[in-house]
């Protein structure tokens, strides 16, 4: 419970911040039998796409979103990268997109939406049928990606996570939480995964906020939607 009352401080902390830098505002967190806006239609599968680049572990599908895109941090975007690794970037990759380790720097070099952002595998023996990563734009414009049942790489016990991405076309932003095992930490290289916001300095305001960060707290989210 401490754990989770940290979070939820975060959280409110960092909504104030983002409202001020044009992402207009966040959910205060909550506690519900499952998180409010959960959406439970995923969309498709995006290692099935031919434009997906990489492989079912450390890939990504670069999308080209209709005008006028989505706004970030004042900005409307029309590049996203949905990645396998639990984010969202904007623009040109990075190389977050298919990282492996060190996700605190790649996290403050790429402009992106981190629901968590670590090295997640959907091809590892443990993680069940459909597990992966699923993406769809709503008519309203809202872009939604799901990362479904997937296991952390090389993780012994193993385990399966599963959380979303919803970004709105009037540049709010939730990440939501339906089942957690993860401890926030790389199981292999011990690097703290990340979630938070990100803009890399590319604009006016230029910020990244961090909800949390290889703690704990990351397994107390069950059910939480920021």
């Amino acid at each position: 419970m401490k754990m989770r009352k940290k979070f939820i401080v975060l959280a409110a902390v960092a909504a104030l911040a983002l409202s001020a830098l044009g992402v207009e505002s966040w959910a205060q967190l909550t506690q519900p039998p499952t998180p409010p806006d959960w959406d439970p239609v995923f969309g498709t599968d995006i290692t099935t796409d031919p434009a997906f680049v990489g492989d079912p572990d450390d890939g990504y599908l670069p999308v080209t979103l209709p005008a006028p895109g989505l706004p970030f941090f004042g900005t409307n975007r029309t590049n996203i990268n949905i990645s396998t690794n639990g984010i969202v970037s904007f623009g040109t990759p990075t190389g977050a997109e298919t990282a492996t380790a060190d996700y605190l720097n790649w996290f403050g070099m790429t402009d992106m939406v981190a629901a968590i952002f670590g090295d997640w595998d959907p091809t590892d023996a443990s993680a069940p049928a459909g597990a992966g990563t699923y993406w769809k734009q709503r008519a309203d414009g809202t872009v939604v990606a799901t990362w479904v049942t997937v296991p952390e790489f090389g993780t012994i016990p193993p385990g399966v996570n599963t959380f979303q991405t919803a970004i709105y076309p009037n540049g709010c932003i939730r990440l939501s939480y339906n089942g957690l095992t993860t401890d926030g930490f790389d199981s292999l290289v011990g690097d703290p995964m990340v979630v938070g916001v990100s803009n890399r300095g590319t604009a006016p305001g230029s910020t990244q906020t961090i909800l949390a960060t290889g703690d704990a707290a990351l397994t107390s989210m069950n059910g939480l939607s920021a």
